[in-house]
């Protein structure tokens, strides 16, 4: 699929990996990100969701989403909600 993405990107799967460059040139990018777990449910969901996807096949974020801890934090999320009906997250 090519779409016009600005900056002479015309793919998604080429946007996402500027995306992935540019999360690990930030400083704690990742770790700023998993910050947003811990925010309001509908943030919580969006940032578990951009996870996923910046994780796909990547594996320096892999090694820094694991090194930070999001495991411990992803099955805080679930044990609090162990008593909801689920959603799209849990």
């Amino acid at each position: 699929m090519k779409i016009d993405l600005g900056s002479g990107y015309k793919t998604i799967a080429g946007f996402l990996f500027k995306f992935q460059e540019a999360i690990l040139n930030i400083p704690c990018g990742i770790t700023r990100l998993m910050d947003m777990f811990m925010d309001r449910e509908v943030i919580r969901n969006e940032a578990l969701l951009l996870l996923t996807h910046l994780t796909h096949e990547v594996g320096d974020i892999q090694k820094i989403v694991i090194f930070k801890g999001a495991f411990e934090k992803i099955l805080s999320i679930i044990r609090g909600k162990a008593n909801s009906d689920g959603g799209v997250i849990v």
